[in-house]
């Protein structure tokens, strides 16, 4: 709360600057759902939320609201930060921000969404400092205190030096309070076109390790290579990339490929990737003996006259236990007037056909996607995503539709029905409706009018 009040002092102390601004937007949600019985509207409780943004040009930056949520109000204090900025360093103090993204191409040992003590948005405070073309030489120290999920610091200090734009080496030290340091180093070289870049990591007595040849042309196609050790006990929560809860990419040794080729004189392009590599770890658990998993992934992607476009992608994983095939056709257009995007997607082909009780997949699946925008007369506009599945024992599906109205200076009005969230991810391939066979549209209205200032 002291850090509340002190921000507040210093919001009202910048409010009377000549430089300052103030502005944010209002917004009010009227909301209606058969979860509620009888079906009613809370046309007497609504939803609001008034956010105020304060500014004092670059240095400072403030933001509070408060909000009722159907029958209470509370007083909520954004982010903020402050800011000082030279030619060569830019010093930054925040609060409840994400600032915690560094450079790291190959084994992304720091996710924001990881480490910005992430409860619907960032939660974290501390200090970040940016050093940068300071005589070829660049830096960040990044200190940070996860205040929501957890009670820890988070501590990363980098150094790094560019050899006249053509090679880079960097030194990472990462610490999150109750976990093992990582130690990594970054290097990247860079000839004709092309870049080779390595970067490795150690944790205690382990690591992960990855080497890329990127961008290699030959006339029209172009190449990208990868190879890499990533050890068992490599893991770690700032990573989505090694830890268990996500992607669970440690205890791997591999490779990587991707051409891409471009087809001369014409809109056409061809990719193929690949990824083979051995491994002890099938979830939840090691085994005694490793095993191959070897992924591949084709897609021919079409442009048309007329803003139409159309692409055949095919997948294939092979473990040690059987295939794992899944086909995708997408065509899509836009123009002034509208958007349109189409998709028919077939998962898991030939798996668990005749049988509901195969417990490595609910069973060959057909999903179709729609995505819809139109612009209508009278600064109206539609939007609308609808995906159906269809497996061998039941069917299941998602809809959002919205009408919006944006005729008021500075005023947005929208209808909707039903809930976005499980067709965000570009429809049919959003695990929420390719995965999840018990997946029904949401019976729920929504109006939302939103005033910004």
């Amino acid at each position: 709360m002291k850090r509340a009040y002190l921000f507040l002092l210093l919001a009202l102390r910048l409010s009377f600057a000549t430089t300052s601004s103030l502005n944010g937007y209002f917004e009010a949600e009227f909301y209606g759902s058969t979860y509620t019985k009888p079906y009613r509207w809370n046309i007497q409780t609504p939803k609001n939320r008034l956010e105020l943004k304060l500014s004092y040009g670059e240095f400072a930056y403030l933001s509070f609201a408060g909000e009722t949520n159907y029958n209470y109000l509370r007083f909520l204090f954004n982010q903020a930060h402050l800011r000082y900025s030279l030619s060569s360093c830019e010093l930054v103090f925040f609060a409840r921000e994400d600032r915690h993204w560094i450079d790291s191409p190959l084994l992304r040992l720091v996710d924001s969404e990881r480490a910005r003590d992430d409860s619907w948005g960032a939660k974290a405070e501390g200090m970040r400092m940016d050093l940068k073309h300071l005589k070829g030489f660049s830096g960040i120290i990044l200190l940070s205190k996860f205040n929501v999920t957890e009670q820890s610091y988070f501590e990363l200090a980098r150094l790094g030096y560019d050899f006249g734009n053509r090679l880079y080496l960097g030194a990472t030290y990462i610490k999150k309070e109750k976990e093992s340091e990582v130690y990594s180093i970054l290097s990247t070289y860079k000839f004709d076109r092309a870049y080779i870049t390595f970067e490795g990591a150690t944790k205690r007595s382990d690591g992960a390790y990855e080497i890329e040849l990127h961008g290699l042309r030959l006339k029209n196609l172009y190449i990208n290579l990868r190879q890499y050790i990533y050890g068992r006990n490599f893991q770690t929560s700032l990573s989505k990339k090694f830890n268990i809860s996500y992607d669970k990419e440690f205890d791997r040794k591999g490779g990587y490929a991707e051409c891409v080729y471009l087809f001369p004189k014409k809109a056409i392009t061809g990719t193929y990737k690949t990824n083979l590599y051995q491994t002890h770890f099938r979830y939840p658990a090691f085994l005694e003996k490793p095993y191959t998993i070897w992924w591949n992934y084709g897609e021919l992607y079409v442009e048309y006259l007329g803003g139409l476009a159309s692409k055949f992608a095919f997948e294939i994983t092979r473990d040690d236990t059987d295939y794992w095939k899944h086909a995708l056709f997408e065509i899509s257009g836009e123009n002034q007037t509208m958007k349109l995007k189409l998709q028919y997607k077939i998962k898991d082909i030939g798996v668990n056909t005749k049988r509901e009780d195969d417990p490595r997949s609910v069973g060959q699946r057909r999903i179709i996607g729609l995505e819809l925008r139109v612009n209508l007369p009278l600064n109206l506009q539609w939007y609308s995503r609808l995906a159906l599945g269809q497996g061998r024992a039941r069917s299941w599906n998602s809809g959002f539709f919205q009408l919006s109205y944006r005729g008021f200076s500075q005023t947005e009005l929208f209808l909707e029905y039903g809930d976005p969230q499980a067709t965000e991810s570009d429809l049919v391939n959003d695990p929420d409706i390719s995965d999840y066979i018990y997946q029904r549209t949401v019976n729920q209205v929504k109006l939302l009018v939103k005033i910004y200032f």
